[in-house]
C-alpha cells in the first residue's frame, strides 16, 4: 500500500462534529487508485458511538455530492479523549476503484446525542492543501458549506493497479 495523498501540518485547531453535523475533506485523484484505508486525526468528549467514514463524488463547486461510493464504520473502542488526539485508521472493504477526479472523505457519527462532542484535528491558521478544501454540514450530508482557511489532518491509502 502507498500513501496516496495527506494533509498534516500546522495543527492548530478542532473542528466540531456528531449527530447531524459531518465533515468532510476533499481531495484530488490525478490516477486511478484502488482505496484501501484512510486516517484521520480524531478525539471526543462524549464518546461511545461508532464513527462512520465514507468516500464520495464532489459536483462541480467542489461539494461532497451523491450516495456514497464506500462506507466503513469503526468501533468507539481505544478512542482517545484528549486534545489533540490520535491518529485513526479505517479500512474500506473491497478496495474501492476510483478515477482520476476530486472526492470527499466524510465522517460522521450519527448515534451521538450532541452536535458537538466529537472533535477532528484541523489547520484553520494557515492551511497548505490547495488540493482539497473541509466542508461541513448540518443536516447529515444533504447540503454542504465550506469551512474557509481550513484543511482536515488526513491521509489517504491505496495502490494503482498492474498495467
Amino acid at each position: 500500500m502507498n500513501l496516496v495523498t495527506d494533509y498534516a501540518y500546522g495543527e492548530d485547531s478542532n473542528i466540531n462534529y456528531g449527530k447531524n453535523h459531518w465533515l468532510a475533506q476533499t481531495f484530488p485523484l490525478a490516477d486511478f487508485y484502488h482505496l484501501w484505508r484512510c486516517r484521520l486525526k480524531l478525539w471526543t468528549v462524549t464518546g461511545d458511538e461508532f464513527y462512520h467514514f465514507a468516500l464520495r463524488n464532489t459536483d462541480g463547486a467542489g461539494k461532497p455530492t451523491g450516495a456514497d461510493i464506500a462506507h466503513t464504520t469503526l468501533s468507539p473502542i481505544d478512542e482517545y479523549w484528549y486534545s489533540p488526539g490520535k491518529w485513526r485508521r479505517f479500512d474500506f472493504g473491497g478496495f474501492p476503484g476510483m478515477g482520476p477526479g476530486t472526492y470527499a472523505l466524510v465522517m460522521s457519527v450519527p448515534d451521538s446525542p450532541q452536535t458537538w462532542g466529537y472533535k477532528a484535528r484541523a489547520d484553520a491558521t494557515d492551511p497548505r492543501y490547495p488540493a482539497g478544501k473541509a466542508w461541513k454540514s448540518t443536516d447529515s450530508g444533504e447540503t454542504w458549506e465550506e469551512i474557509p482557511g481550513t484543511d482536515l489532518y488526513f491521509e489517504v491509502w491505496g495502490y494503482r493497479p498492474p498495467p
